[in-house]
Order: structure tokens, then C-alpha cells, then sequence
């Protein structure tokens, strides 16, 4: 199946339940919703919605506090970090499927970058190249190949086809999350 540029996807999935300790420990069920536009992708989460708006785990980018397939795509930021085994996966789910997830969140959320596709095939970051120039403090260093200046504007990268066909193939909810 090919996707078109222009189609939009709206979907939620529920990949299953962790056990959180928000003053008691409880499973609390794990909805992910992700958007796409056509151009940009975009994935948020929650861990255990509440009726109240609040929730007994994390909101946003909660791919932040689960440990991925590579290390180097783990949070340092977080010392405890949920394990594919500390879920007990909704039906469809296993614990590869959810691991190919968060590399697609990792490597596609808001699909911007600072860096030029030239300057990302060198490795470059905004951190290392981001120059020290007071009058654009964002202008890094120029592209050798383009001139683009890292940093200087967010360039907006495709989602390929194979990642937004792995994301419409998930299985949708089996729940209702409490923000519906």
C-alpha cells in the first residue's frame, strides 16, 4: 500500500497497561494518539487518563520514560525507565511492535531538524555547529555543500511511506481513553 502525501491520519491505540505507583500502584493503560497531516507527524501519550484531566502516570512525550531498542534513544534524563516487559501488551501488541513504535516516534515526531540533509549525512548537530555569532545566534556554520546555515530556520524532513504504513497498520484502541 502506498500513502499518499496528502492523506491525514487521526489514529489512538492503546499498546497496553504498566504498573505505575501515582501513591498507590496500579496498571494504568498506556494511549498513544498520533497525527498526521499530509506533512507533519506527530505522536503524544498518556499513562492512565483520568476523568479529571489528570492521569496516573505522564502526558506528552512519554516515549521519554521507556527504555527503546538503542540505548543511545533512552532519556539520561530519567533513571527509572519502563521496560517492553514491565507492559502487559493490549491484544495485537508485542513487545517488538512496540519497540518498532518508538523508534518511529523517536526518529519522525515533528519531523523538523536544524540540519540540512547534507549536514545530516556528516553527523552534524546544531549543538556542535551552531557558531558564535551575536547578531543570529541560531545562524550556525554553513553547509558545504548547500550554504543553508544550521539552525537558521526548521527544515521540514518527509516521512517516508514504510514509517506512516507501520503507524495506520497499528491496532486501533480496544479501550476508550478518558479524554474521548
Amino acid at each position: 500500500m502506498t500513502v499518499l502525501a496528502t492523506e491525514k491520519l487521526v489514529k489512538v491505540v492503546h499498546p497496553g497497561d504498566v504498573l505505575v505507583d501515582g501513591g498507590r500502584v496500579r496498571r494504568s493503560p498506556i494511549f498513544c494518539k498520533i497525527e498526521f497531516d499530509g506533512d507533519r507527524f506527530s505522536v503524544s501519550g498518556v499513562i492512565g487518563p483520568l476523568k479529571s484531566g489528570n492521569a496516573t502516570g505522564s502526558c506528552g512525550q512519554i516515549a521519554m520514560g521507556f527504555a527503546h531498542r538503542d540505548p543511545g534513544d533512552d532519556d539520561r534524563r530519567y533513571q527509572l525507565l519502563y521496560w517492553p516487559e514491565d507492559i502487559r501488551f493490549a491484544p495485537g501488541w508485542n513487545a517488538e511492535r512496540w519497540l518498532d513504535f518508538l523508534d518511529i516516534w523517536k526518529r519522525w515526531h515533528l519531523n523538523m531538524r536544524a540540519e540540512c540533509e547534507h549536514q545530516r549525512a556528516l553527523g552534524w548537530s546544531y549543538d556542535e555547529h551552531h557558531g558564535n555569532n551575536p547578531e543570529a545566534p541560531y545562524e550556525g556554520d554553513a553547509c558545504p555543500e548547500c550554504g543553508y546555515h544550521i539552525g537558521s530556520a526548521w527544515l521540514t524532513e518527509t516521512v517516508p511511506d514504510e514509517a506512516i504504513e507501520f503507524v495506520r497498520a497499528l491496532p486501533d484502541t480496544d479501550r476508550q481513553p478518558n479524554w474521548v
